[in-house]
Protein backbone atom coordinates (compact mmCIF):
# COMPACT_ATOMS: atom_id res chain seq x y z
CA UNK A 1 0.00 0.00 0.00
CA UNK A 2 1.04 3.55 -0.60
CA UNK A 3 1.63 4.54 3.14
CA UNK A 4 4.21 1.30 3.44
CA UNK A 5 5.72 2.15 0.45
CA UNK A 6 5.86 6.28 1.74
CA UNK A 7 7.65 4.51 4.88
CA UNK A 8 10.10 2.36 3.12
CA UNK A 9 11.63 5.51 1.03
CA UNK A 10 11.31 7.80 4.13
CA UNK A 11 13.08 5.10 6.75
CA UNK A 12 16.19 4.85 4.16
CA UNK A 13 17.30 8.78 4.62
CA UNK A 14 15.63 9.42 7.80
CA UNK A 15 14.31 8.36 11.50
CA UNK A 16 11.14 7.10 10.88
CA UNK A 17 8.51 5.84 13.50
CA UNK A 18 4.91 4.42 12.93
CA UNK A 19 2.56 5.82 15.97
CA UNK A 20 -0.60 6.16 16.25
CA UNK A 21 -0.14 9.70 15.30
CA UNK A 22 1.04 8.99 12.27
CA UNK A 23 4.24 8.56 10.33
CA UNK A 24 6.93 10.66 12.71
CA UNK A 25 10.05 11.55 11.11
CA UNK A 26 12.11 12.98 13.42
CA UNK A 27 14.78 15.52 11.99
CA UNK A 28 17.99 16.00 15.09
CA UNK A 29 18.80 20.08 16.08
CA UNK A 30 21.58 19.93 13.85
CA UNK A 31 19.52 21.05 10.87
CA UNK A 32 19.68 24.77 13.23
CA UNK A 33 22.31 27.67 14.03
CA UNK A 34 23.10 27.48 17.71
CA UNK A 35 20.40 29.08 19.58
CA UNK A 36 18.70 30.53 16.32
CA UNK A 37 15.23 29.46 14.25
CA UNK A 38 17.34 30.17 11.16
CA UNK A 39 17.93 26.64 9.31
CA UNK A 40 21.42 25.18 8.48
CA UNK A 41 22.33 24.79 4.75
CA UNK A 42 22.43 21.10 5.22
CA UNK A 43 18.89 21.32 7.70
CA UNK A 44 17.56 22.65 4.39
CA UNK A 45 18.80 20.46 2.61
CA UNK A 46 17.22 17.33 4.53
CA UNK A 47 13.93 19.44 4.54
CA UNK A 48 13.87 19.92 0.97
CA UNK A 49 14.83 15.79 0.31
CA UNK A 50 11.81 15.55 2.95
CA UNK A 51 9.91 17.34 0.54
CA UNK A 52 10.45 15.64 -2.87
CA UNK A 53 9.33 12.61 -1.43
CA UNK A 54 6.61 13.15 -0.06
CA UNK A 55 5.45 15.01 -3.32
CA UNK A 56 5.80 11.44 -4.75
CA UNK A 57 4.63 9.49 -2.21
CA UNK A 58 1.74 11.39 0.09
CA UNK A 59 1.08 14.72 -1.47
CA UNK A 60 -2.61 14.47 -0.46
CA UNK A 61 -1.74 13.57 3.48
CA UNK A 62 -1.74 16.44 5.94
CA UNK A 63 1.68 17.09 8.29
CA UNK A 64 2.10 18.42 11.02
CA UNK A 65 5.29 19.89 11.86
CA UNK A 66 6.38 19.91 16.07
CA UNK A 67 9.43 21.33 17.08
CA UNK A 68 10.67 20.55 20.53
CA UNK A 69 13.46 22.15 22.46
CA UNK A 70 15.81 20.88 25.52
CA UNK A 71 15.75 22.66 28.85
CA UNK A 72 19.15 23.96 29.92
CA UNK A 73 20.14 25.52 32.84
CA UNK A 74 19.17 28.77 33.07
CA UNK A 75 16.68 29.13 29.72
CA UNK A 76 13.06 30.12 30.36
CA UNK A 77 10.80 27.75 29.15
CA UNK A 78 8.46 30.53 27.36
CA UNK A 79 12.22 31.52 25.67
CA UNK A 80 12.24 27.44 24.28
CA UNK A 81 8.75 27.64 23.60
CA UNK A 82 9.41 30.48 20.98
CA UNK A 83 12.60 29.12 20.09
CA UNK A 84 10.19 25.90 19.12
CA UNK A 85 7.91 27.32 17.44
CA UNK A 86 10.02 29.51 15.02
CA UNK A 87 11.96 26.25 14.15
CA UNK A 88 8.94 24.41 13.29
CA UNK A 89 7.27 27.48 11.36
CA UNK A 90 10.75 27.98 9.37
CA UNK A 91 10.65 23.86 8.73
CA UNK A 92 7.00 24.11 7.50
CA UNK A 93 8.08 26.51 4.88
CA UNK A 94 10.44 24.93 3.42
CA UNK A 95 7.85 22.10 2.78
CA UNK A 96 5.52 24.25 1.39
CA UNK A 97 8.08 26.39 -0.80
CA UNK A 98 9.16 22.74 -2.22
CA UNK A 99 5.82 21.88 -3.41
CA UNK A 100 3.84 20.83 -0.41
CA UNK A 101 -0.22 22.07 -0.58
CA UNK A 102 0.03 25.23 2.75
CA UNK A 103 -3.21 23.95 3.66
CA UNK A 104 -2.02 20.57 4.57
CA UNK A 105 1.04 21.84 6.57
CA UNK A 106 0.59 23.01 10.05
CA UNK A 107 3.10 23.60 12.82
CA UNK A 108 3.32 24.43 16.40
CA UNK A 109 6.34 24.91 18.85
CA UNK A 110 6.28 22.27 22.02
CA UNK A 111 8.94 23.70 23.92
CA UNK A 112 10.44 21.49 26.48
CA UNK A 113 7.23 19.96 27.44
CA UNK A 114 8.08 16.59 25.76
CA UNK A 115 11.49 15.35 25.92
CA UNK A 116 12.34 12.50 24.34
CA UNK A 117 16.18 11.90 26.75
CA UNK A 118 17.29 13.52 29.78
CA UNK A 119 18.08 16.97 29.92
CA UNK A 120 20.91 16.18 32.56
CA UNK A 121 23.63 15.77 29.78
CA UNK A 122 24.78 17.54 26.70
CA UNK A 123 23.68 13.66 24.73
CA UNK A 124 20.04 13.98 26.11
CA UNK A 125 19.78 17.84 25.25
CA UNK A 126 20.99 17.26 21.67
CA UNK A 127 18.14 14.41 21.59
CA UNK A 128 15.75 16.53 22.58
CA UNK A 129 15.94 19.65 20.52
CA UNK A 130 14.43 17.76 17.34
CA UNK A 131 11.90 18.48 14.51
CA UNK A 132 8.94 15.81 13.97
CA UNK A 133 7.07 15.88 11.32
CA UNK A 134 3.93 14.21 11.34
CA UNK A 135 2.03 12.49 8.56
CA UNK A 136 -1.13 11.81 8.67
CA UNK A 137 -2.07 7.66 7.88
CA UNK A 138 -5.56 9.09 6.43
CA UNK A 139 -5.11 9.85 2.55
CA UNK A 140 -6.31 13.55 2.69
Amino acid sequence: DKLRALQDVLSRKFEVEDSSRGVVVTLPGVLFEVSSAKLSPAGEQRIEELARVMKQHAPTRKVAVEGHASRERGTLDETNQRLAGDRCRNAAEVLIKNGLPKDRVTSRGLGSSTPVASNDTEEGRRKNRRIEIIIDKTAG
